[in-house]
């Protein structure tokens, strides 16, 4: 025989009382110990002081009316399911009871001892379910803590000795003490130095990413000349598209609204895109456009005629650490974080981004911020915000025409070089 269930009904009257004990009895649908209340002052102390699966709740009580009962009883014991039975067939009261943390509501003479116990032997299960589901939360948001907490101590022990291994190795490699007696461990110093620089962008990186995940990373916003962030940006690339005989193009009018956003997360994500639109991009060149639309909005958008991707793999882009190509022996290095990261430092600033590419032909990269940013900060906007925003990801069909939908390549690699360059078309061979 299986376990019987303990019920307290809260019912102040007498008849509604037995004749629930009685249709529960008569219908033999499940084994119960049932405890009356006839009061909710009465129902919140029996619930002190024993254990109960389960609460038959009347809406209508003596010391309390409507779903008020339905409140006090869940703040009493939130792990415990509600049952209402009530006099009232009210599909708003019924909605609210519901919002109130009641599992179910049943109306009074319109069901049997059948319903009645079948009632109460799915809310106690479906309350466990979600009692299971709030620890499993509860344990994976401890997790992500603990993660959080380890990747930043993790993030200083290793930034310390990185710092020392770049600086020294640059020392070396200027030969500021003196000639090293070879000329291949100038080379050597070099290679240490550009390999400690990527490796601490990498740690930033996760860093980052991890604190962004947790609303721990910081918007300081100011008003910005988008075509002046570019022209920066560009200063910083250069060297790397004349070296891969790739010609850089800027079209950004003059006349834009300015921008109100984090200009330090903004180069970042131009440098990021750019960055990886070189690294993917064998011959042609990669433009940068920047415009307002007519709702205020402003959109930056970053396209080449690289290699493009394929659009089945454009979902699986946007996740961290994620690559196309997953092999050691891949083509292109990188970690797969950079366009994980640069989706998160728009949805920052409440902003969306859009991804379209093309096997063969080249992938453009749009990023749209919100009208709310176009034009000077306000004063509330020049304070610090913490936190992400809304935002979407959306797969456009193609660069045009036939064009299918792909994808961009994760950006890791944000260059090191600061040269200059000129607003218009640029080009680098």
């Amino acid at each position: 025989m299986s376990t019987p269930v303990n019920i307290l009904m809260i019912e102040d009257n007498p008849a509604d009382a037995r004749l629930t004990r009685e249709l529960l009895r008569e219908a033999d649908e499940l084994a119960v110990n049932i405890v009356h209340a006839e009061n909710l002052a009465r129902g919140l102390a029996l619930f002190e002081e024993g254990t109960f699966d389960a609460v038959l709740l009347d809406l209508s009580l003596s010391d309390t009316i409507g779903i008020e009962g339905v409140a006090r009883v869940n703040e009493a014991n939130p792990l415990v399911p509600i049952i209402v039975l009530s006099g009232q067939v009210n599909e708003e009261i019924a909605i609210a009871a519901l919002k109130q943390g009641a599992q179910d509501y049943l109306i009074k003479g319109q069901g049997d001892g059948y319903l009645i116990g079948r009632t109460i032997r799915y809310a106690i299960e479906r309350k466990r379910i979600e009692t299971q589901l709030v620890e499993a939360k509860k344990a994976a948001e401890a997790a992500d803590r603990a993660k959080t907490d380890f990747l930043a101590n993790m993030s200083h022990e290793l930034r310390t000795p990185l710092n020392a291994i770049i600086g020294f190795s640059s020392m070396m490699s200027m030969e500021l003490r003196g000639p090293l007696g070879h000329a291949a461990y100038k080379e050597y110093a070099e290679d240490i130095h550009q390999s400690g620089r990527h490796l601490l962008d990498v740690i930033n990186d996760i860093l980052d990413l991890s604190k962004i995940s947790v609303g721990k990373f910081d918007i300081d916003a100011d008003t910005l000349s988008l075509p002046a962030v570019i022209e920066d940006c560009v200063h910083m690339v250069r060297i790397k598209a004349e070296a891969a005989g790739l010609e850089l193009i800027i079209d950004a009018p003059g006349d834009l609204p300015p921008l109100c956003a984090d200009e330090r997360i903004i180069k970042r994500i131009l440098l990021n895109l750019l960055s990886n639109a070189l690294k993917f991009t064998e011959k042609g060149h990669v433009r940068i456009a920047a415009e307002a639309a007519p709702d205020g909005a402003i959109s930056l958008k970053v396209e080449d005629t690289g290699i493009g991707i394929a659009a089945s793999a454009l979902p699986r882009l946007m996740r961290p650490f994620v690559q196309i190509d997953g092999s050691l022996s891949r083509k292109y290095e990188g970690t797969g974080l950079g366009l994980s990261l640069v989706k998160s430092m728009v949805e920052l600033h409440g902003g969306s981004i859009e991804l379209a590419s093309e096997l063969g032909v080249g992938t453009s990269v749009t990023l749209r911020f919100p009208s709310e940013r176009s034009g000077a900060c306000s004063i509330a906007e020049l304070t610090p915000v913490i936190g992400l925003g809304g935002s979407s990801l959306r797969s456009i069909a193609g660069l045009g025409g036939s064009n299918q939908i792909a994808s961009l390549k994760a950006a890791d690699d944000p260059p090191d070089e600061a040269v200059s360059a000129k607003p218009g078309h640029v080009a680098a061979k």
